[in-house]
């Protein structure tokens, strides 16, 4: 047996499909959310929100589209992005990635600037911003995004979802003053040669590398390269395998000190609190990804946030009754790295006269918000507010 037909043997199986805990998802949160985003990426009408989301496994193309974008985690399956990670550092040469879909009818000519291309082993919708930050932290100094096919295939719809990423991703490399670091090549070109193509599932194996993976250091090294797959992170009440690993990338591509600009479109957001916040607490207790944290102690209470766990998915927002959280623009990239919470809202408790709860806010009177309502209005409900 060969080198070469040893490698055919350890090549990946066929993707695994996609996954859905639907439990994570905002609307099993609170029924008035409007996300909406997994359903708008899905390019064969798999996923589908009725009150609920749902998840038609025959239906499903398995492309991936819908994982970078749930802000909370509710769908999972192989995104191809270990496999690419692995394979471009081990042809650490590449100076320009040139990234080609695993669909792609006709990679066997590109721009010249690239001495190979690197074909994903799935759709490139199925990368989220994590993946080209973590390119772009090492030694690459620009990524090509082969997007020239898009147009003839029937999953085309996830084109603008791709295009809508790289610009995320120069908006994230321009708060360090740099430009055109992620390109988009939506069309051929007359002048592009021949060069190789390095399937990311199969990259080049040298024989230390075989020897490794047969003494089972292969994760090891997987480890080493891709340091945000933490797989003792607790599945509940922790921010999508997307978020850490954009954590992970961006302490690696550095700028701690610079600031990102509010409509980043990464779900990056800083939340403000005001003096209505009666403290109820709600907005933790429903939080997804554990970014919002309350809690009190004797006669006051503390409402803190971790930027980085902060999805902006909407869900504390949508059940704060006084309307007292609300999106301040975005945090500083040091904020997001760190591991402190930071401090939203802290003030004194009182004690409802009637119920016994304790509460804050700009109230009159001896009473919580809950009782004085009732008191005002006692043949009436209190619905939700509804809010984006």
């Amino acid at each position: 047996m060969n080198l070469f037909s040893l490698a055919g043997r350890m090549v990946a199986p066929e993707r695994p499909p996609i996954m859905l805990d639907a439990k994570r998802c905002t609307h099993s949160h609170n029924k008035f959310s409007n996300c909406d985003a997994c359903v708008s990426a899905c390019p064969v009408g798999a996923l589908r929100l009725d009150k609920t989301i749902t998840l038609d496994e025959k239906a499903c193309a398995a492309c991936g589209a819908c994982l970078p974008v749930c802000p909370v985690g509710a769908l999972s399956g192989a995104d191809g992005v270990h496999d690419l990670v692995n394979c471009i550092a081990r042809v650490p040469e590449l100076d320009v990635i040139e990234l080609i879909c695993a669909r792609h009818a006709a990679a066997d000519d590109g721009p010249a600037e690239t001495t190979a291309a690197i074909r994903a082993d799935g759709c490139l919708a199925a990368l989220g911003p994590a993946a080209y930050v973590w390119m772009l932290a090492g030694e690459t100094r620009q990524v090509l995004v082969r997007l020239d096919a898009c147009a003839g295939c029937s999953w085309g719809k996830v084109q603008a979802q791709i295009t809508q990423t790289l610009q995320h991703v120069n908006l994230l490399t321009s708060a360090r003053g740099e430009t055109g670091r992620v390109v988009a090549l939506e069309a051929r070109r007359v002048d592009w040669v021949s060069r190789p193509v390095i399937s990311a599932k199969n990259p080049p194996l040298t024989r230390r590398d075989l020897f490794r993976a047969f003494v089972s250091e292969g994760p090891k090294i997987a480890a080493q390269v891709l340091p945000f797959e933490e797989s003792s992170v607790p599945e509940d009440k922790a921010p999508p395998l997307e978020r850490r690993r954009l954590l992970s990338a961006i302490k690696r591509f550095g700028a701690e000190r610079v600031s990102i600009a509010p409509d980043n479109g990464l779900g990056l957001v800083q939340l403000a609190v005001c003096k209505k916040c009666t403290a109820c607490g709600v907005c933790a207790r429903v939080c997804p990804t554990g970014a919002m944290r309350y809690a009190a102690h004797g006669d006051n209470f503390r409402l803190n946030v971790l930027p980085g766990a902060c999805t902006d998915c909407g869900a504390c927002l949508s059940v704060c009754a006084p309307e007292a959280l609300r999106r301040d623009g975005a945090p500083m990239v040091g904020d997001l790295v760190g591991a402190e919470a930071l401090v939203l809202r802290t003030d004194a408790l009182r004690t409802c006269v009637k119920c016994g709860a304790k509460y804050a806010g700009e109230t009159t009177g001896d009473l919580c918000s809950v009782c004085r309502f009732r008191q005002e209005n006692p043949f009436s409900a209190r619905l939700p507010v509804k809010r984006a």
